[in-house]
């Protein structure tokens, strides 16, 4: 993926008490390879990487896979994985 204009990447950390901060970052130092979702190795990655972003919601690799598995199929829906050095760090989707 390529922008034209600089863009804002937040990360989602922890503070001291555990709670998730937001914390712009811009231009990071390091390259990042966006690649389609592979069913037969992201789902672990996507539960948390999900999980370790909303932690008061937690997610299985299950749960995701169910939810795709019984997904319309009408409905269009992609997801991504955002890597940084070959290991999954972050996760976009879209659906209707």
């Amino acid at each position: 993926l390529r922008s034209h204009r600089p863009f804002l990447w937040v990360a989602r950390l922890a503070n001291a008490r555990g709670a998730a901060i937001d914390k712009p970052m811009s231009n990071p130092a390091v390259p990042v390879f966006i690649r389609s979702f592979d069913a037969t190795r992201d789902y672990d990655s996507v539960a948390r990487i999900y999980s370790d972003v909303w932690r008061e919601f937690p997610e299985t690799a299950a749960e995701i896979r169910h939810g795709d598995e019984t997904r319309n199929e009408k409905l269009r829906h992609a997801r991504f994985i955002a890597e940084v050095g070959g290991e999954p760090v972050g996760v976009a989707e879209y659906g209707q």
